[in-house]
């Protein structure tokens, strides 16, 4: 692998396959994988942007933060577990992958925007907390298990089942749209949740 910069300046990271597993600070993060990342590092960008982008799979286990935006992208899945919340203080967090699920069981949280584009199904038990909007499209099913909080327009969709239980989907002052299916059955089952 390849870094570029210091703790004070722009990080910038390519290789094949990529772990980081300790703390990584910089000014900016660009981490390039060809392959698989993942890492156990607690990752900060104190003024600018997160990016992973390019490999494969993507599966943090480290807190990620960034004063700019976060993108998490890659040809397959991605997902975030044990201490990897996503937090972008004053812009958006963007996910988006061209060949597989999103399963997010971390929180994430951003200033303006969270962007989920996905082809396969779309879970966890990880809340989304946005400042305006949150959109989650181009897959198969979503059943998230944790509360999506929005200030502006949530918009769902997905050619599977939308299933919600147990779960809060609130918009403070936008609108809430769901888009299901051709589904074999329930297209659309909402147990002991709630929408405003």
């Amino acid at each position: 692998s390849t870094v570029n910069g210091s703790t004070t300046g722009a990080i910038s990271v390519n290789a094949k396959a990529i772990n980081v597993n300790a703390a990584m600070s910089g000014t900016s993060v660009t981490i390039k994988p060809t392959a698989v990342y993942g890492g156990t590092g607690v990752i900060t960008a104190s003024t600018g942007a997160v990016s992973i982008s390019g490999g494969t799979s993507v599966a943090p286990t480290g807190a990620i933060n960034a004063a700019g935006k976060i993108i998490l992208s890659g040809s397959g899945a991605i997902s975030t577990a044990t201490g990897a919340t996503l937090t972008s203080s004053t812009d958006s967090v963007d996910i988006i992958t061209s060949g597989g699920a999103v399963t997010l069981d971390k929180a994430v949280s951003a200033s303006t925007s969270i962007g989920i584009a996905l082809t396969g199904a779309y879970t966890g038990a990880g809340s989304l907390t946005a400042g305006t909007t949150i959109a989650i499209s181009g897959g198969t099913g979503i059943a998230p298990t944790a509360n999506f909080q929005a200030g502006g327009n949530i918009a769902m969709s997905g050619s599977g089942q939308g299933y919600f239980n147990g779960v809060r989907v609130n918009s403070t002052s936008g609108s809430i749209s769901l888009t299901s299916g051709p589904y074999a059955g329930h297209a659309v089952q909402i147990q002991n949740s709630t929408f405003s």
